[in-house]
């Protein structure tokens, strides 16, 4: 079994499945210059790209973003949650749907910080992609997400559904 991270590793040995028969190989990370350019608008902007889903808890991110004066939330992606968090967002969210490869690589290196509110992860895709352009990560603690993310370093991590955290 090839698992993505260490997370996925360990759980799948907890299922019984033999440690040496289990190998990690993490995936790859793009390269910066695949980013297009992005105009973000006005700063300080945080950016969110990804599957707009139950997972992702991004409503997390916007009950932190109502503490926040001017800071504003960019959302790339589409999915089942996107009508219900369009409908709970305020004026400072925007919500870009699904974006070619290259424009959320330029929206993520345009960012102050990218976020990732999920209450469960594996190997997000999107922290490692903000992280390849430079773009520090505020994300939930959560599965593989420490495995790229070093709090402090490339970024900060909270506990998962922790609004006040993501804020401060």
């Amino acid at each position: 079994v090839v698992c993505p991270s260490a997370f996925m590793r360990d759980l799948v040995v907890s299922w019984g499945v033999p440690a040496d028969r289990v190998t990690l190989l993490p995936n790859a990370a793009p390269r910066a210059v695949d980013a297009e350019t992005f105009d973000p608008g006005p700063r300080p902007v945080l950016a969110f790209a990804g599957r707009l889903t139950a997972q992702k808890d991004l409503g997390v991110a916007l009950t932190a973003l109502r503490e926040l004066d001017g800071v504003r939330l960019l959302i790339a992606g589409d999915g089942p949650e996107r009508a219900q968090l369009e409908a709970a967002a305020g004026e400072r969210v925007e919500f870009l749907g699904p974006l070619p490869r290259a424009e959320v690589l330029g929206l993520l290196r345009s960012a102050d910080a990218a976020i990732l509110t999920s209450a469960w992860e594996n190997f997000p895709h999107g922290v490692v992609e903000a992280l390849a352009v430079g773009t520090p990560v505020i994300a939930a603690r959560t599965g593989g997400v420490a495995e790229v993310v070093t709090d402090g370093e490339n970024g900060l991590l909270v506990e998962p559904g922790d609004a006040a955290a993501f804020a401060d």
